[in-house]
């Protein structure tokens, strides 16, 4: 599945109300361009996930976060904690932060608030917007349980889960889970509660780019294999020639997501789905981190292709 907008654009037509006269004819909108989902823009901030032990203290964390700050990204958490029934003692949060800010620098920053921050991995599925992961029922009748509690108790090494309008985000810590473990044991989950055992596709997309001419064979060829061995990458060419490069990858073992998008009718889409709109607002889809590609491309000294002049 190749799609990077967590729900698909919705848009509502409302008819002209009839006149005795004709109407004139409505002016017609200019035409909707389709949105790239990864254009080659070098990005100015990314997200970071954690896992947080501990008491947290808000103001030393605060503070120590927004001594990570340029004058163009602020870095800051991307929501309050949220912590799960299933994880006591640990809590949940994502972190905006400026590009060339380490994994490290974050963690200290948080440890300045909590005992321990473990950063995490993210595997997104996408299934169908009406099925709510089979779990309505679950925790009827068990005081303090939700859905997330069942599916973060699947294995120990989950931190957290997020499922709003068919997105399934899962948060964890260490390697041994991937995207393959994690639906095998959603499925013998779901299949236990008589509900839908799909986790849904794993999120697959792809980018087309044009990096500046000349390159040199050799340095195309190492760029290439750096650019394969990134989290979630499946395939990277780079055309030494045309300097066309074109990457697949998919949202499974990535450690970093792209700034996170909303939905433009995410209040009406929440409506008709029943899902309430700061469940959906907190299941913003995580997407592709472009940061690590450039770290490729000025290593091998490569730049994208300068825009054409404006005719």
């Amino acid at each position: 599945m190749r799609t990077s907008p967590l729900i698909p654009v919705l848009f509502l037509l409302s008819s002209p109300l009839l006149a005795q006269e004709p109407p004139a004819p409505p002016a017609q909108p200019p035409a909707a361009q389709e949105e790239i989902p990864y254009p080659a823009e070098r990005p100015s901030s990314r997200v970071l996930f954690f896992s947080l032990d501990g008491e947290l203290k808000a103001e030393p964390m605060q503070k120590a976060l927004i001594a990570l700050s340029t004058k163009e990204v602020e870095c800051k958490l991307v929501a309050a904690p949220q912590t799960t029934s299933a994880r006591n003692g640990k809590n949940f949060v994502g972190v905006e932060i400026p590009v060339g800010v380490t994994q490290k620098d974050v963690v200290t920053a948080l440890r300045k608030g909590c005992s321990a921050a473990a950063p995490l991995s993210i595997a997104c599925f996408q299934g169908d917007m009406m099925d709510q992961g089979g779990l309505r029922g679950a925790g009827a009748g068990i005081p303090g349980f939700t859905q997330r509690d069942f599916v973060v108790g699947m294995d120990g090494d989950l931190r957290w889960y997020e499922n709003a309008l068919g997105a399934r985000q899962f948060f964890y810590v260490g390697r041994k889970l991937d995207a393959k473990s994690i639906a095998e044991r959603y499925k013998k989950l779901m299949s236990g509660f008589g509900g839908s055992a799909d986790v849904g596709k794993l999120v697959e997309e792809e980018l087309s780019w044009s990096l500046a001419t000349p390159i040199d064979p050799a340095v195309a060829k190492r760029a290439e294999k750096a650019l394969a061995k990134l989290p979630g990458v499946f395939t990277a060419t780079l055309d030494a020639q045309t300097g066309r490069l074109m990457m697949r990858f998919a949202m499974d073992g990535v450690e970093s997501s792209a700034p996170l998008k909303l939905p433009a009718n995410l209040e009406r889409l929440a409506k008709e789905f029943q899902v309430p709109v700061e469940q959906s607002r907190r299941a913003a889809r995580v997407r592709f981190d472009t940061w690590p590609i450039f770290e490729v491309l000025d290593k091998e000294q490569l730049a994208l292709k300068a825009p054409e002049p404006a005719k």
